[in-house]
């Protein structure tokens, strides 16, 4: 949630790109591994993505992460969107402790409404799983599909 409302504080600041690089390089944010650091030092956040994802975030509508900030955005999700899924399905979780957004709920209600589905958890990997971590995604993705029929 902290990341969220600093990321909200700096898209209604509507600043240019190369602005924006700067300031999210150096906010702060706590981390359950590192403590409180600047963003820019946590693993993975080089130059080149800290640009791409500045320029990802200025064509963000803000009220995004508004609906993740005040609850709306969870309290939409419920299991009637597994229900509609008919074939198998792979729920890959994030860490919880590392900002994981798909939590226990998610993942029993999925497996309930849909026999098909397969859960992989990501032990120490955070919500940017696929950005940070593609390794892992990517196994989880080739072994899901690899066993299907």
């Amino acid at each position: 949630m902290e990341m969220f409302t600093k990321l909200h504080e700096l898209l209604l600041r509507r600043l240019e790109l190369m602005d924006l690089v700067r300031a999210l390089q150096n906010i702060t944010v706590t981390h359950p591994a590192y403590g409180t650091l600047l963003f820019k030092d946590l693993p993975f956040n080089d130059e080149v993505f800290l640009r791409w994802w500045a320029r990802s975030l200025s064509l963000m509508d803000p009220e995004a992460l508004e609906m993740a900030i005040d609850g709306r955005l969870g309290a939409s999700w419920n299991s009637e969107y597994f229900r509609k899924v008919t074939c198998p399905m792979l729920i890959i979780q994030a860490d919880p402790k590392w900002g994981g957004l798909v939590g226990e709920r998610d993942v029993r209600e999925g497996k309930a409404t849909n026999q098909q589905t397969v859960h992989v958890l990501l032990k120490d990997v955070g919500h940017s799983l696929h950005i940070h971590q593609p390794g892992p995604v990517q196994r989880a993705l080739g072994n899901f599909l690899g066993s299907l029929e």
